[in-house]
């Protein structure tokens, strides 16, 4: 991380911590706050879309003081009246570019999305929701109304149709409102917070026509993979934040969601990436990621 820009006699540093890493995100945001514009399209940074990092940051970073202070930045992204929640669920998607939802997303014009429907298999996946769901994801689905968002097959390809718009022309859902009550939900979750962690919860399942869930019936045990379930259901495949999510939520022992969700994930050293060995080769202050020492 850097203020500087590189030149010879600066390039190589050492690794700076996460929390040093923490203070400069959370600086950036707090500067977009104060100088950047009013919100006026979902393909331009705002200080709305800003509020809204700065919340998913700081429910990361995760202290109680930035749980508490999540949850305020995360109502005041609610109550702005420049971006209202979809009346449905398949309407966030349906509307595509012009979901009254949408905070911010990657501008895909005529050019773009044929070059992507001609494009490597890679490309489709991006633009074009040509992916499918593995089976777990089916299963915690079930008969959920929002999973006929998350598969259909067209002419024998199965696709994720909340991720294709208008045929090849997909809508990359970066930042959207409602998921201010996912960051809500979570946080009070972490903090204790059990009813009002549901009641965020029950606004997103009320929405999709789901019932809604009674907080006295979940245990504190389950209480944290509940959140879980119902961030994969809302915002699952959207930018990946169904693993991260599954890091940051703990049982009742301290142990994240992901061990127990994932097999394969046994050390905590696999949810970090190794640094490139080109850059540990060359800058002689830098130390590899632990577990990653022989690479």
């Amino acid at each position: 991380m850097r203020r500087a820009t590189s030149d010879l006699s600066n390039a190589n540093q050492a690794r700076q911590t996460v929390a040093d890493t923490y203070a400069l995100l959370l600086e950036d945001l707090d500067f977009v706050i104060t100088n950047g514009p009013d919100f006026s399209s979902p393909y331009r940074p705002s200080k709305l879309l800003a509020k809204a990092y700065k919340a998913e940051v700081l429910l990361m970073r995760g202290t109680n003081a930035d749980l508490q202070e999540a949850i305020t930045i995360a109502q005041q992204v609610l109550d702005d009246s420049s971006r209202i929640m979809a009346g449905t669920y398949a309407e966030i998607f349906n509307t595509g570019f012009d979901s009254p939802e949408l905070l911010f997303t990657r501008a895909v014009d005529d050019r773009l999305a044929s070059i992507a429907s001609r494009n490597v298999d890679s490309m489709l996946n991006i633009f074009g929701g040509v992916i499918s769901i593995s089976e777990a994801f089916e299963t915690l689905l079930g008969a959920d109304l929002r999973a006929p968002l998350y598969k259909e097959e067209i002419n024998g390809i199965l696709t994720v149709p909340k991720m294709a718009f208008g045929g090849d022309k997909g809508v990359m859902f970066y930042m959207r409102t409602s998921q201010m009550l996912l960051i809500q939900a979570e946080a009070r979750a972490r903090l204790g917070e059990k009813e009002k962690a549901i009641d965020a919860i029950n606004v997103l399942r009320a929405r999709a026509g789901e019932t809604t869930l009674d907080a006295s019936s979940i245990s504190d045990n389950d209480l944290s993979l509940t959140i879980y379930n119902e961030i994969a259901k809302e915002i699952g495949f959207e930018k990946g934040e169904e693993w991260f999510a599954a890091i940051r939520l703990k049982d009742t022992n301290g142990e994240s969601l992901v061990f127990g969700l994932k097999s394969e994930v046994t050390s905590v050293n696999q949810l970090i990436w190794p640094i490139p060995n080109a850059e540990v080769e060359f800058n002689e202050p830098m130390e590899q990621n632990p577990g990653y020492e022989n690479l």
